[in-house]
């Protein structure tokens, strides 16, 4: 599951997209060959699907969803300590619990792509208490 997990995180990386059209995985945007190759090798293919498709709770759902959360994470945390900003805040504003109810809600029953998007509000949810701005300022 970390090679699968790791394929997940590298393609949004690089700024491409996963995508599910006719039961057949496919990347929307431009990455490296090598991942192009990773996912065309059909062990990997079947899993994606199962990323995109399946239990968000178990298996391939949940590894790729636990990858991008910890990855978020890690580049929220970057963020902070570059531009030295208030890191206490945006634990604060995480820890709230109407912020972990959406990401949770969406977590459990949305699309990959919901929790994406859910997953992105919350690292900007933590930027903007970090920067001590109206959240609708912030900007990566």
């Amino acid at each position: 599951m970390v090679k699968l997990a790791n394929l997940v995180t590298e393609i949004y990386a690089n700024g491409a997209e996963l995508l599910v059209k006719d039961s057949k995985v496919g990347i929307k945007g431009k990455p490296p060959q090598f991942i192009y190759n990773e996912v065309a090798e059909p062990e990997n293919k079947q899993k994606l699907l199962e990323v995109l498709t399946g239990d968000p709770l178990a298996g391939p759902g949940w590894e790729a969803r636990t990858a991008l959360y910890r990855e978020a994470l890690s580049y929220l945390d970057h963020l902070i300590k570059r531009d030295g900003l208030n890191g206490e805040r945006a634990t604060e504003a995480l820890c709230q619990l109407e912020t972990n109810d959406k990401l949770n809600k969406v977590w459990l029953d949305g699309t990959f792509d919901e929790f994406r998007a859910a997953l992105k509000d919350y690292v900007r949810t933590g930027l903007m208490a970090a920067r001590g701005l109206p959240r609708k300022e912030v900007s990566f």
